[in-house]
């Protein structure tokens, strides 16, 4: 969908950001905080109303698994949620522009 319009409209974009971000809040909120670990926009599907949902892919769903099932959690630093933060912004970034492509030309 990127690339197909060379980058997304801001309402697109906005929309998107505050999704993302509410689904964000909720995970950090918990206690302990979940790390999604992975926001990409192959992570962000839209619903049959069109509005923006953060998905946890496969791989996500098992490291979630495998930390709750030996209760042992990443060290301090290793994996944080400012982890997310950080993807959001590449991610609405790479949205704007149209494609990692750009970002490599």
């Amino acid at each position: 969908l990127i690339q197909a319009c060379g980058g997304l409209p801001e309402e697109a974009m906005r929309e998107i950001a505050l999704s993302v971000l509410q689904a964000l809040d909720v995970l950090h909120s918990a206690e302990p905080p979940v790390v999604h670990g992975c926001v990409k926009p192959s992570q962000v599907l839209f619903s049959t109303s069109g509005r923006p949902r953060l998905t946890f892919g496969l791989e996500q769903r098992i490291k979630t698994c495998q930390v709750a099932a030996s209760h042992e959690f990443p060290p301090e630093g290793v994996e944080q949620t400012v982890v997310d933060i950080f993807d959001l912004g590449l991610l609405l970034l790479v949205s704007a522009l149209g494609g990692m492509e750009v970002l490599l030309d």
